[in-house]
């Protein structure tokens, strides 16, 4: 397999590449509804598509994009697959990989390709909940114990459930989509063991809790506190998430906070 033409996602304002393919997990259960445009050696899966992380924290697709037979531009096919659609809303469990900087070694193969850094954003129920950047040395680690079992033709396959909530103007739809890729280790104990990696390195960036004091989601607050993410961590800066609510001028998340018991370390 030749090195392949990565998926999009948009992430505080950005388009980044994204090496995890979570579309295959849709098409592995619906192979008639993948689309059937020009096929490449660089696209065997035969479609990019674009997913966004918007600011209340949730993981939506965007676009699904296929090339043209003889044409050297893309099209849009989502509409194909899901007519009528406003909105796509991803409920999945897992870590999406974004790699950037600069390119240190090319490999003809799938993803393997090496570069600077890598972004690591873990997802919990199609909600963002942590993200750690790592250094190459480091992601190399990572890739070790996660892929633990898997071949590397493997390892750009996501493993896990995934629903796709469509909304159609004022309705809305969620279907299920219970495929499972690959021997699977349950979901819950990786992102426990993972985070407490995290803290243990001291490589915590911001939890889902700084992002959506940031943004002003109070929804997506009650939410990841209901699931116990952590109030009181402090991002790379020291902040708390209440820190962050005072600093943005967010008195609702302010009172609510403080009302759960959180502090502050300013």
């Amino acid at each position: 397999m030749t090195a392949q033409i990565p998926d999009k996602i948009i992430y505080k304002g950005q388009e980044h590449w994204l090496h995890t393919n979570l579309m295959e997990i849709y098409f592995a259960e619906y192979p008639d509804k993948r689309p059937r445009g020009s096929m490449s050696t660089a696209l065997r899966r035969g479609h990019v598509a674009t997913f966004e992380i918007k600011k209340d924290g949730l993981l939506y697709l965007n676009d699904v994009k296929t090339g043209i037979s003889g044409a050297p531009h893309w099209k849009s096919v989502i509409n194909e697959i899901f007519p009528n659609h406003k909105v796509i809303k991803i409920d999945w469990t897992g870590t999406l990989v974004l790699p950037s900087g600069e390119l240190v070694r090319y490999v003809h193969l799938g993803y393997a390709s090496s570069f600077e850094y890598y972004t690591l954003l873990e997802i919990e129920n199609g909600i963002l909940i942590n993200e750690k950047r790592l250094e190459l040395e480091e992601y190399r680690e990572y890739q070790k114990e996660a892929n633990s079992g898997r071949s590397i033709w493997e390892w750009d396959r996501p493993r896990g459930k995934i629903t796709l909530t469509i909304i159609e103007g004022e309705k809305e739809e969620s279907i299920p989509h219970s495929i499972t890729l690959g021997i699977i280790t349950t979901i819950s104990a990786l992102i426990i063991w993972w985070f407490a990696k995290l803290i243990k390195r001291r490589k915590l960036l911001r939890n889902g809790l700084h992002i959506a004091a940031h943004t002003g989601s109070i929804e997506t607050i009650q939410l990841l506190v209901s699931k116990g993410v952590n109030v009181n961590a402090q991002d790379k800066d020291g902040k708390t998430p209440l820190d962050i609510a005072k600093d943005e001028g967010h008195t609702t998340i302010v009172a609510y906070l403080e009302s759960i018991g959180a502090k502050s370390v300013k």
